[in-house]
């Protein structure tokens, strides 16, 4: 990945390269002003600047090419009617059929544009109706894909079987940088398969597992497998149920994973302990510079703790406390302390 793109994928502080036409500078601009994470549509355009597909985005077409999403409404498209949208779309740079009710038999056309397809880097497909037997063909074309960056199926039923059909082939993907699955049920089971992936995968940047009824048995298997990878940079576990002994095994990940920038674990449970595990982990973690741990009943206990962390860490930039039961005494000593440090921002409310 070219160094200026990761620069601005990763969240740095942006910097367009001189070489972008003037037409591409404001949506680029635009773009920053959401999250890393939710940037895919800014990383492939810059790519496609980058490696000289600029053709591909003409100023007539720009708008369908960066979302499809709106093309096929839920109610007004029979089967074969799917069929003929999908593959009209199937050779655009990037694919979003949200919403759409799409179904298992409609992942066989997408799997089978998509093993021929070497224009489309980002698919998206969240809230549809895919099952595991819809996974099977996306999970063979991926096994044959070259070109695809982003893979979003949040929202879809995949379960366990779904995350262990895409873990299978992700083993031997080496182009797929993005990888979301947000809330799509596969509880402890379906992470040990992505932990598994992730063991063996050597070029994910990040990966989303938001709303997953996932316990600490759980992220263990993923913390275990985070010790040993060394190309993951992002990781979304909040809204799980990870506890004390969750916390702990990320505090543990954290002594030896030396890649991580950005973890979330937002609504989890971790309390007070928790906080403490992780913040253990980060003693001696030179590479995180996000941590979010909003919502997480975590109280005054910790005020001494939070306060050591912005003294002794040298790369955190951001630390998400919004929605825990810190009193505006204790928030007031963070803040000044996060002033003294002057480059970590400590966020307490909801903007």
């Amino acid at each position: 990945m070219p160094s200026a793109l990761l620069h601005v994928h990763l969240g740095h502080r942006l910097e367009v390269p001189s070489d972008v036409p003037e037409d591409f500078k404001e949506i680029i601009r635009a773009a920053w002003a959401h999250d890393p994470e939710e940037r895919p549509t800014c990383f492939l355009l810059l790519e496609m600047i980058d490696t000289g597909m600029t053709p591909l985005l003409s100023s007539n077409s720009s708008t369908d090419r960066l979302n499809t999403s709106s093309s096929m409404s839920k109610t007004d498209k029979s089967g074969e009617e799917r069929v003929t949208t999908i593959k009209k779309y199937a050779a655009l740079a990037s694919i979003k059929f949200c919403d759409q009710e799409l179904q298992d038999s409609d992942m066989e056309v997408i799997g089978n544009e998509l093993s021929i397809n070497s224009m489309c880097k980002e698919l998206v497909l969240k809230n549809n109706e895919i099952t595991p037997d819809g996974v099977q063909p996306l999970s063979e074309a991926l096994s044959r894909n070259s070109t695809l960056k982003v893979l979003n199926l949040s929202g879809n039923p995949l379960k366990m079987k779904g995350a262990a059909c895409l873990g299978s082939a992700l083993c031997r993907n080496s182009v797929l940088v993005d990888l979301r699955l947000d809330s799509t049920r596969m509880g402890d089971e379906g992470a040990r398969k992505i932990a598994d992936m992730l063991r063996a995968n050597h070029t994910l940047v990040y990966v989303g597992l938001n709303h997953n009824q996932i316990t600490r048995v759980g992220i263990d298997f993923l913390s275990i497998a985070l010790e040993i990878n060394n190309n993951l940079q992002s990781i979304d576990i909040s809204s799980n149920e990870a506890g004390v002994d969750g916390a702990k095994s990320l505090g543990k990940m954290l002594l030896h994973n030396r890649n991580l920038c950005k973890l979330y674990v937002d609504r989890n449970e971790i309390g007070d302990v928790g906080f403490m595990s992780i913040f253990d982990g980060l003693k001696k973690n030179a590479t995180l510079f996000k941590l979010s741990v909003g919502n997480n009943n975590i109280t005054d206990r910790t005020l001494d703790t939070i306060i050591s962390l912005l003294k002794i860490s040298g790369t955190l930039t951001t630390i998400n406390l919004r929605g825990n039961k810190l009193s505006q005494v204790a928030q007031n000593k963070i803040q000044q302390a996060a002033d003294l440090r002057k480059t970590c921002n400590v966020l307490f409310r909801n903007k």
